[in-house]
């Protein structure tokens, strides 16, 4: 980018139904890298029947008067008792699904973003800091969400724990390479 290398001969394999760690320093390129999958840049060899879904770990507000019943029933193939359910391991209380999108707090509106991508219409999530804004019980249903999910998942985290639990293998950016990591202990 510009006479900035970020990357100098990269070459990462995402195996199909993987759940894959992306670590590295603050500015190494991590986010950067999800940018150039989202954008499909020339150099890389992505899938055509590829649907990916993205999760940023920017603060998220909305303005849409949806229930949260109706704005996840129109992200997914789910039913309503299984979003209920959804709803109740990620922490929400019974009657949750009643409230408005435009009304939630940060954090619900965080979970809910979540939600939508794992329960949404994608076989490849991309998901950038996906712990950050969670409680611990809100993390550990996040963890089996992720290892339970049919798709492929590429997601970056500095939770050491999270990326213990979850992922399969986990590749380093450092140096202006990718590297795989082979001790998933990190």
């Amino acid at each position: 980018f510009g006479d900035i290398v970020l990357f100098d001969n990269a070459k990462i394999v995402i195996p199909l139904n993987g759940k894959v760690a992306v670590t590295g320093a603050n500015g190494a390129g991590k986010t950067t890298l999800f940018q150039m999958i989202l954008n499909q840049e020339p150099c890389m060899k992505i899938s055509p029947k590829a649907v990916i879904g993205f999760y940023s770990q920017t603060i998220y507000s909305c303005q849409d008067n949806a229930t949260v019943i109706e704005y996840l029933m129109n992200r997914s193939e789910y039913n309503n008792s299984e979003i209920r359910g959804a709803l109740i391991n990620m922490g929400f209380g019974e009657d949750a699904y009643r409230k408005r999108m435009n009304c939630l707090s940060g954090g619900e509106l965080v979970k809910i973003k979540l939600l939508s991508l794992l329960m949404g219409k994608y076989n490849i999530l991309l998901l950038d800091e996906p712990t950050n804004y969670l409680d611990t019980a809100s993390v550990s249903a996040l963890e089996k969400m992720v290892k339970d999910y049919k798709g492929t998942i590429i997601f970056i985290s500095h939770d050491r724990r999270f990326i213990k639990n979850v992922a399969d293998m986990i590749y380093k950016i450092e140096g202006h390479r990718i590297v795989q990591i082979e001790n998933l202990s990190m």
